[in-house]
């Protein structure tokens, strides 16, 4: 047996096609959940307003002077769509919780649910929808009397208005002229589909809620043909364009977000909005390099985990029962598995594949040990049959030596010999008056060496390798 040995493993081909079959899979999955919980949060952050606005509604209408049969009509209609509102915020609340960073067979299960939740929330923005006309007519009814009746100590008639529909505010300075109001409802109803459009940056947003009260107080046809075109118009050429490009901008970010979460990293970006199609496109330039890389990334760790999975499955197959595991600065990952009572078979598994193994002694806190070097030696020798059966069950998993001459083994020798600390690979910390010696001796005939661990461990392994 060599003390330490270590080289370079792979995954055969069939075995790493089949794992990036899997992980395409997934990150798919993983990227249309997060699809969903975004445009859930743009469905939340609606309806939120719309919320607030139905609610004051209520409130007008019911201090207003209709009838109390048509008051009782309207309110019914108002506690529909508050009870439509509130169904759809809380599927959405449902969608947005969802989470996307189980493996496959967990993301198959939380894509179907959220589909579920995504498709009873479609309905019931339909069933919304429908009623939208009803709701409207209702609203510009209680708008009429509102503009000539509501007096209230409390709201402005000016206020009243602001927390109607904008589509049901017609009253003009000109009541009497009737092309005129048809003319305003009509750039009215244009500024609001505006509105509604996802894309919508919120520059042009303001614009446009701006350019709705400019229409509500003009008086004449040339100034709202001239807000028509100054605005309405250049703003729905702007977003026409965007609207092409994009559903790509956001399946990118999509799965750009589901990709670092696989990772184990935090995506800061958000979803943006854009007021120029040159801005959308630089965006997705930028979006698309960064999902390359991280596809990359994600497949290179992907390898390696299953490499790592394989390699402790193998030592519990042989009997090497796992102690404990710990994760390094350098993104190296050190198993500590249990080989006689005093002694342990120290893994280190790197990210680039490479895998350095070594018998090692097993110390517990509180305890001093001494190890003559026939006893080394002899306990380095005894792992020299159980190499060659590590490898041979890790190729049977389809995990294979690199053929690039990378591998090395050591012959046995008291030099390379390390005391690990059990606390250290299972987490639990020495009391102050119980801790693990750090410097060894090991009694070596007429001799005492001292061996380093720890902290310098590192640095001798480092040389060795």
């Amino acid at each position: 047996m060599s003390s330490p040995e270590y080289g370079y493993y792979d995954l055969e081909q069939a075995r790493r096609e089949e794992l990036e079959r899997r992980e395409r899979e997934a990150n798919e999955l993983r990227s249309a959940i997060v699809s969903c919980i975004m445009h859930a949060r743009g469905i939340k952050t609606s309806v939120g307003k719309q919320l607030e606005k139905t609610r004051q509604q209520k409130t007008l209408v019911q201090f207003s002077s209709v009838s109390s049969q048509d008051k009782e009509r309207i309110l019914a209609l108002i506690s529909e769509k508050e009870q439509r509102l509130d169904k759809m915020m809380g599927l959405c609340g449902v969608i947005c919780a969802s989470d996307y960073s189980g493996e496959l067979e967990t993301l198959r299960i939380v894509k179907a649910s959220v589909d579920q939740q995504a498709q009873m929330l479609a309905g019931i923005e339909a069933e919304d929808r429908k009623a939208a006309a009803q709701y409207r007519d209702a609203m510009k009814e209680i708008a009429d009397i509102i503009g000539s009746q509501y007096t209230s100590s409390q709201h402005t008639l000016e206020e009243a208005l602001a927390a109607l529909p904008s589509r049901a505010m017609t009253v003009s300075a000109s009541p009497t002229d009737k092309e005129l109001d048809e003319l305003r409802a009509q750039i009215l109803k244009r500024a609001e589909e505006l509105l509604d459009r996802d894309n919508l940056s919120e520059k042009d947003r303001k614009s446009v809620e701006d350019a709705i009260g400019d229409i509500q107080r003009a008086d004449n046809e040339t100034a709202l043909h001239q807000i028509q075109s100054r605005i309405l118009n250049e703003i729905a050429y702007q977003t026409s364009k965007l609207e092409e490009n994009y559903p790509r901008y956001r399946q990118l970010l999509a799965e750009k977000i589901s990709l670092m979460r696989r990772l184990n990293e935090e995506c800061k970006e958000s979803e943006q909005t854009f007021s120029r199609a040159s801005a959308l496109d630089r965006a997705i330039r930028n979006l698309e390099r960064d999902v390359k890389e991280l596809e990359k990334r994600v497949m290179e760790m992907a390898v390696q985990q299953e490499i790592a999975r394989c390699i402790d499955e193998t030592m519990e197959e042989l009997g090497y029962h796992l102690i404990g595991e710990k994760n390094g600065d350098d993104d190296v990952v050190t198993s500590l598995y249990r080989f006689g009572d005093e002694t342990g078979i120290r893994i280190r598994k790197g990210k680039d594949g490479k895998v350095t193994m070594r018998v090692v002694g097993v110390q517990t806190s509180g305890r001093k040990m001494n190890w003559t070097d026939a006893e080394i030696i002899k306990t380095q020798e005894s792992f020299c049959g159980a190499s060659p059966e590590i490898v041979k069950r890790l190729r049977e998993k389809g995990v294979v030596p690199r053929r690039d001459g990378s591998a090395h083994k050591e012959l046995p020798s008291v030099r390379y010999w390390k005391i690990s600390s059990k606390e250290e690979y299972t987490g639990q910390i020495p009391g102050a008056d119980e801790q693990v010696e750090q410097t060894p001796e090991v009694q070596t005939n007429d001799r005492t060496r001292r061996h380093t661990s720890g902290g310098h461990e590192k640095k001798q392994v480092k040389r060795l390798d």
